[in-house]
Formats: C-alpha cells, structure tokens, sequence
C-alpha cells in the first residue's frame, strides 16, 4: 500500500500477487467444474487460463528377479535405500531385470483475474474510506462464511463499527422502523414471555447491531460462496435506501457488479485474500478517524 501526500491510496499489483487474491484454483475432479465453463466464458475479470500437471511417484515396480509392487506409504527411506541396493545386485547377474516408475498425474486448473481491476476497485475503496470515516459516517461490516466472520468481528472492533455475521434478515434495513424497536427492547431487557419467542430469531445476528441507531451510510459486504443467496438480497436493500455499498465477492458472481457503487472480485476460499482485504480498509478508515484529531489540534492551536 502507497499513500501518496495527496492521501490518496493506492494498492500495487504485487501485493495482490503475494496474498493470492487472483488466483482462483478450481481442480478436476470437483463437481462445479462443469458448471464454470458458460460462466467463465462470459465473465470479464477473468483474462487467461493457466493449467499445472503434477506428477507423483506412486509405485515401485521390479521385474525379473523380484515380482513383489510395494507402496511409498509402505516403506522407509533407508528400507528404499536397501531395497535398491539389493535388486542392483541381481541386475548385475540378471539382464532381464528392469527398475521402473508409475507416475500419477494430477491437473489443477487456475483462471487469473485482471489484476488492474482489482488494484484500481481496491484503491478506490481505501480512498472512500478514508474520506467518508474522516467525515464521521456510519459504517456496517456484512460478513458470511466460515472464516470470514471471525476476521470480520475483529476488523469492526478495531474500526468501532457495527456488523452482521451467521445470517442475514430479509427487510433489515428496508423495515427499520420495525428492527429499530426490537433492538430497543433489547438493549432495555424489556423481552416478556409472549413476544420472545418472536425476538429469539432477532436474536442471532444481532451482537454487532445492538447499540445502533440510525441506517448505516456505508455497506462493505464479504460473502462467501455457499452463502451467495444473501448477496441479492443485501444489495437490493441498500440499492433501494441509497447507501453506499463495497462488495467484496467472488469474480463467479460479477452480474452483481451493477447493483454495487464499488465491486471487488476477490477469492473469499482463501484466509489470505480476506484477510488483506480487510487489513486495507480498516488501515484507511483508522487513517481518516486521525485525520480530525489532526485537523482539531491545529484548529485549537490558531
């Protein structure tokens, strides 16, 4: 990350090399592979397909004086040392012996996205960031996956902002009126035997939501995969509200670039690439949040 004296951000291509956040690894014998092949065709972030063959030492086979095929598993290094060396002998007075290998190929499939969209969607967003938190607005962190939660909970506490993990509630943010009084009770302990029942839903994905008041101004959503059924719905709401929306999703997923106001393909599979992510825009947000102290001293001091 370079921050130029304009503070304006900007993220290199090497960086995003070395946190494979491009890189989208898809092997052969997984079953949506099939169903990539129309989908790749037509997605624009994706610029070339590159295919590695691994080759693997399976077995040891002799022929001649000893018929026996044995595993690497079944073996040590020295018992292979050993065994080697004992079947030279025998070649010595056996010319019909041969010493071969069964090789067990393996092909992985990578298909690369453009890395000058996601250098320029990422430092776009950092720059956003750090503007809009040095104006003090609101901003909620959507995060669903395995592990894209707990990263998450950790960025939102180190930017003090409020965020949504485990699932997402249709009519959030469109119905607030309604989700404005069950958070109220809540926070009040005002939950009697009739309605908890109702509010025990409520209850699960509201930890990072429970002292919020207002609509947020800023949406950054990380979605994973499994979980794409909540990127329509969370990007329909906040499309309807104008709020400003950052999505981080998969390049598979790029017919909802439209809906957000910044689009970031990333590959959410990895720890690495969300973890990146996340790391530059709580960096930007922390940076704007200094910039009014900054700009309050020297007010105080004139």
């Amino acid at each position: 990350m370079i921050m130029n004296n304009n503070n304006n951000i900007k993220i290199s291509i090497n960086d995003i090399l070395k946190n494979k956040v491009h890189m989208l690894i898809i092997e052969e014998n997984k079953s949506y592979n099939k169903k990539l092949k129309n989908e790749i065709k037509t997605n624009p972030y994706i610029v070339y397909k590159y295919k590695k063959v691994y080759k693997k030492k399976n077995q040891y086979y002799y022929s001649g004086g000893d018929k026996r095929c044995l595993n690497d598993n079944d073996l040590n290094d020295n018992e292979k040392y050993n065994y080697k060396k004992k079947n030279e002998k025998k070649q010595k007075n056996n010319k019909n012996i041969n010493y071969n290998y069964k090789y067990k190929i393996k092909e992985i499939t990578r298909y690369a996205i453009n890395l000058n969209k996601i250098s320029y969607s990422l430092s776009s967003a950092c720059n956003f960031l750090f503007y809009a938190s040095s104006q003090k607005q609101s901003i909620l962190f959507i995060g669903i996956g395995e592990f894209i939660e707990k990263l998450l909970i950790e960025a939102s506490l180190k930017t003090r902002s409020h965020y949504i993990v485990n699932k997402w509630l249709y009519g959030f943010l469109t119905n607030w009126s309604t989700t404005e009084k069950k958070l109220y009770e809540l926070r009040n302990w005002e939950i009697t035997n009739s309605n908890r029942n109702i509010i025990h839903r409520f209850l699960i994905s509201s930890k990072g939501i429970r002292y919020m008041t207002q609509i947020p101004e800023i949406v950054i959503i990380i979605i994973d995969q499994k979980n794409n059924k909540y990127i329509e719905q969370v990007l329909k709401e906040c499309f309807q509200l104008n709020i400003y929306t950052i999505c981080c999703i998969s390049s598979r997923y790029h017919y909802y670039s439209d809906l957000a106001d910044i689009f970031i393909p990333i590959n959410t599979e990895s720890i690495e690439s969300t973890f990146f992510v996340l790391n530059k825009f709580v960096y930007s947000i922390i940076i704007g949040k200094k910039s009014i102290i900054k700009n309050a001293d020297s007010i105080l001091k004139t």
